[in-house]
């Protein structure tokens, strides 16, 4: 592994010394980043995949898993997330020098951001030059167990030049070995989430929102993330959403104590049967199954969005979320598989706008992590890391 001095070094001399604008002030401190390969259990590897023979291989991403500490407690407001990173692995014969892989994601600051881990979603191979006929397709995939060098760091304002050698040594340094975790283990293996097969009611206009804003996410700290059994992201994801707002309007006790119970219920809720193995769900059966729930229950809440809803589907479903966000209400969505064959619930803890980039931080039931994490979209509804499309 390259040395932390040899790294900057190169860095300084690929960046052909830029100026950079003023230094921009560090609001809080990134600790322990830590990148993870995820790959996609759903998805094969083009790079990897060969017509007539068996042998699959998952498609491969990241993420970039970090702490937040010693937030400054004179700053209020947005920053921004940068990291960079060394991808190239020490066998490679390109140039050394570093990754922006993280590129000024927005995140409010409040204190309770050092209270749980977050992620955010990377995609490594962007950063592959695949116009080398020398270059392979995952020269900067990120392996378990190689050490991995990051510099990351909030700042007040966007970074809009990279850093030098000088503004590097300042920043939040991490050299930790990856680890992995597979995306859509618990639906794809055991079938393919929900087999959805209803088009998606025609929305005329993409997402509307804009701006550099950030949902404050100072109550859905506590919202769990509860890790699926095959089958059952839908009613995970219900579930997270029903423990946070049971805590939220003090209803804890009209819920079940154990998570499984929980989960249960709204599986015969919304398919009549918390037979296991469970089946999955189709149609709107979550919708339809968590009013069922809340009337069973005596709740006090109005379900709304499901697939008859226009404004609820595709590209609108950005719009349709925040709005809720904002009102204070939980949401969960369904996100299409790469591959184009079934589709994943996951719960939103969080929503996060920079000019034209859209951005969902997600519970995901069936991703191995217990944190946020921040994934990207498109204004079409077009989820690029990871990969998949809004349902």
């Amino acid at each position: 592994m390259q040395t932390k001095r040899y790294v900057l070094a190169s860095f300084i001399v690929g960046l052909l010394l830029a100026i950079p604008a003023r230094a921009l002030e560090r609001v809080a401190t990134v600790s322990a980043g830590r990148l993870e390969r995820m790959e996609y259990v759903m998805f094969p590897d083009p790079a990897y995949y060969f017509p007539g023979t068996t042998t699959i291989f998952p498609y491969p991403e990241a993420t970039f898993d970090f702490f937040v500490t010693d937030v400054d407690p004179n700053f209020s407001g947005l920053a921004f997330l940068n990291v960079f990173a060394e991808l190239d692995p020490p066998y490679s014969e390109s140039p050394p020098g570093l990754e922006w892989i993280v590129q000024n994601v927005p995140y409010f600051v409040p204190d309770c951001i050092t209270s749980t881990p977050h992620s955010v979603w990377i995609s490594p191979r962007e950063f592959d030059d695949l116009s080398d006929p020398n270059v392979f397709p995952g020269v900067h995939d990120v392996w378990p167990g190689e050490s991995y060098e990051t510099w990351a760091r909030l700042t007040d304002e966007e970074l809009t030049v990279p850093p030098t050698v000088i503004d590097l040594e300042s920043w939040d340094f991490s050299a930790l070995p990856a680890s992995v975790e597979m995306w859509g283990l618990y639906d794809t293996l055991n079938g393919f989430g929900q087999l959805d097969s209803e088009p998606l009611l025609p929305t005329s206009l993409p997402a509307t929102t804009t701006g550099k804003i950030s949902s404050t996410n100072n109550d859905r700290a506590t919202m769990p993330d509860i890790a699926q059994k095959p089958l059952e992201c839908g009613p995970t994801s219900a579930a997270n959403s029903l423990r946070w707002l049971a805590q939220k309007h003090s209803f804890s006790d009209r819920l079940p104590t154990k998570d499984d119970d929980l989960i249960k219920d709204l599986m015969r809720a919304m398919t009549g049967s918390d037979a296991r193995p469970f089946g999955g769900l189709s149609g709107d059966q979550l919708h339809d199954g968590k009013i069922k729930y809340v009337q069973e229950n005596s709740l006090s809440i109005t379900v709304k969005g499901g697939l008859n809803d226009p404004n609820a589907s595709g590209a609108k479903a950005f719009d349709f979320i925040k709005s809720e966000f904002d009102a204070g209400e939980d949401v969960e969505f369904l996100i299409a598989w790469p591959s184009g064959t079934g589709s994943h619930w996951v719960t939103v803890a969080g929503y996060k706008v920079n000019g034209d980039r859209l951005f969902l931080t997600v519970h995901d039931p069936d991703d191995g992590k217990t944190s946020s994490v921040t994934w990207e979209l498109d204004r079409n509804g077009n989820f690029i890391k990871p990969l998949g499309t809004m349902l």
